[in-house]
């Protein structure tokens, strides 16, 4: 079960970063082919913004532990 645990924080370390990073960069992408080169973000339009407030850090915490993990296995101790 730990083990399990290992691996789900380890893929998670992996693809948090990699999805935040593609969500920046379609953000960034749509801006700079507009007419306007700006946007507006607005933050709890529907309603989402405490959970948005508690899901991120919390997933953020997750990807650190993962990354955390992966560097351990990539450089041992000896």
């Amino acid at each position: 079960m730990k083990e399990d645990i290992k691996a789900i924080l380890k893929l998670w370390g992996i693809i948090y970063p990699f999805a935040m990073a593609v969500i920046l960069y379609i953000t960034f992408l749509m801006i700079f082919f507009a007419e306007e080169k700006a946007a507006v973000i607005t933050v709890n339009e529907y309603g989402e913004g405490v959970a948005e407030f508690l899901t991120i850090p919390i997933a953020l915490v997750f990807a650190g532990l993962g990354q955390i993990l992966l560097i351990k296995e990539a450089y041992p101790r000896k």
